[in-house]
């Protein structure tokens, strides 16, 4: 059942968000905020659109932790590109653009005098 399809656009409250933000509590933040996005852009299309007259509420997101990186050291890398050259060349093209691109081994590979075959 919609949490918000009684109201109309220019009766939402924040009271009204933040019960809808309770309705959630029990998924992931990343999806409330989701869930809140959508709202947000939809209340501000109507605006534009002067289907209403002015934002009737707040809509504030909630915070989301930060995940924590890991990172590979060469041997592992080695292992990785290993495995991606045995099963095909597009697997082995992405495996190098991803440790190319993302881990930086390639400018570290330089500085320590590693070299890394594709």
């Amino acid at each position: 059942m919609p949490a918000l399809g009684h109201h109309r656009l220019d009766t939402i409250k924040s009271e009204d968000v933040q019960r809808l933000k309770r309705h959630l509590e029990a998924k992931a933040p990343t999806t409330v905020n989701n869930v809140l996005a959508v709202l947000s852009v939809l209340l501000k299309k109507a605006v534009e659109w002067e289907v209403i007259e002015h934002m009737p509420c707040a809509i504030k997101l909630l915070p989301v932790p930060k995940g924590s990186a890991t990172f590979y050291n060469f041997d592992e890398f080695e292992r990785l590109v290993d495995a991606a050259r045995v099963l095909d060349r597009r697997t082995l093209l992405i495996c190098s653009w991803a440790v190319r691109r993302g881990s930086g081994a390639a400018r570290w590979s330089r500085w320590s005098g590693r070299t890394w075959t594709w």
